[in-house]
């Protein structure tokens, strides 16, 4: 009788992990004091396979006629026993500037962060975006859709 209540707590808590989907945000890791988790989710479209999606960032600052940037780490990770897919952006580089002289004042405005890695994702509708980014950062995301795959001419001289 003890073998058959173990083999059942045993199946119950096995078939129990198995259900856990991926909209279960449960399956990521906690949130860290110093991050924040973004989580897109994606509306189920036909022929999914047309489309994907791009993953952006940026941080406010402050704007003037120069043009602006910074950089940060862009890792994928996968959550641990499972093959689902999360990001992270790690802490923020130093900022890129052109340095004209400029006649207008200062005003705050988005810097965009770039994200050194593969930030253009296949479309899944099944499956959240899972970004996770310091504190700060702004993550969003673009939707694009192939409408024509044209093969290259070989041009040898």
């Amino acid at each position: 009788m003890k073998k058959v209540l173990i083999l059942c707590l045993f199946s119950i808590s096995v078939s129990a992990y198995a259900n856990k989907s991926a909209n279960d945000l449960n399956v990521y890791p906690e949130v860290k004091k110093d991050q924040n988790r973004n989580v897109i989710l994606l509306d189920p479209k036909e022929n999914e396979e047309d489309y994907r999606v791009l993953i952006t960032a940026s941080v406010e600052g402050m704007q003037d006629c120069n043009t602006k940037s910074r950089s940060a780490k862009y890792t994928k990770k996968l959550v641990e026993g499972m093959q689902y897919a999360y990001y992270e952006v790690g802490k923020l580089g130093n900022i890129i500037t052109t340095l004209m002289g400029c006649s207008e004042m200062p005003k705050m405005g988005e810097i965009p962060i770039n994200l050194n890695g593969n930030t253009i994702l296949n479309y899944n509708s099944k499956l959240p975006i899972v970004v996770y980014a310091s504190n700060g950062i702004k993550i969003s995301s673009k939707i694009f859709k192939l409408e024509e795959i044209k093969k290259s001419k070989i041009l040898n001289d």
